[in-house]
C-alpha cells in the first residue's frame, strides 16, 4: 500500500471512529480531552486573528509542514500551495472575510479532529451578505513541541439553511 493510500485509510478510520463516538451516548470528557480541546480552540483563535490581520507567518503557523488540504472539487494542496494562496489573497484588498465557528472538537492522545462551519461574509452597505458557506474537518496532530498542527483538512461547500 502506498503512503498516500495508507494515510487516506488512516484518516477514514479516524473519521469513522469519531462518527461512531459522536453517535454513542454522551460521556464526560477526560481531563486530557478537555485540555486538548482548549488547546485546539486556542490555535484556531490565533489562526483567526492572524488571518484577519493578513499576517502570513501567523496564518501558516497552524499547519504542519506535511499538511494536505482538500476542498471538494479541487486538487489537494500542501503547505507551499496554501502559503502561495494566502499570500496572493492578502495582497488584494479585502472585499469579504472567512468567518469560522468550531462546532466540535474530539481528541484521542496526540490526535484531534475539529469540525467547523465557515462563511464568506461581505460587508456591504451596512449589512453582511454570506457569499459562501462551507463545512470542514481538520485533523490535528500534536508535534514534538506539544503544539497542535493541522495535518489533514477536508472542506466542502454546503447550501445555507433557508
Amino acid at each position: 500500500m502506498t503512503t498516500r493510500r495508507l494515510r487516506l485509510a488512516l484518516l477514514l478510520v479516524f473519521a469513522a471512529a469519531l462518527a461512531l463516538a459522536t453517535a454513542l451516548p454522551a460521556r464526560e470528557p477526560s481531563p486530557a480531552e478537555k485540555q486538548a480541546e482548549a488547546e485546539v480552540r486556542a490555535e484556531f483563535a490565533r489562526w483567526t486573528e492572524a488571518y484577519r490581520l493578513h499576517d502570513l507567518p501567523g496564518t501558516m503557523r497552524i499547519f504542519d509542514p506535511e499538511v494536505r488540504f482538500a476542498f471538494q472539487g479541487g486538487p489537494d494542496a500542501g503547505y507551499a500551495e496554501l502559503e502561495r494562496g494566502y499570500a496572493a489573497e492578502f495582497k488584494a484588498p479585502a472585499t469579504a472575510e472567512w468567518v469560522g465557528t468550531i462546532d466540535e472538537v474530539q481528541s484521542s492522545g496526540d490526535l484531534a479532529a475539529e469540525f467547523s462551519t465557515w462563511k464568506l461574509v461581505a460587508h456591504r452597505n451596512g449589512t453582511d451578505q454570506v457569499l459562501a458557506h462551507n463545512r470542514g474537518m481538520d485533523l490535528f496532530r500534536r508535534n514534538a513541541r506539544g503544539q497542535w498542527r493541522i495535518v489533514r483538512s477536508l472542506n466542502y461547500p454546503v447550501q445555507p439553511p433557508k
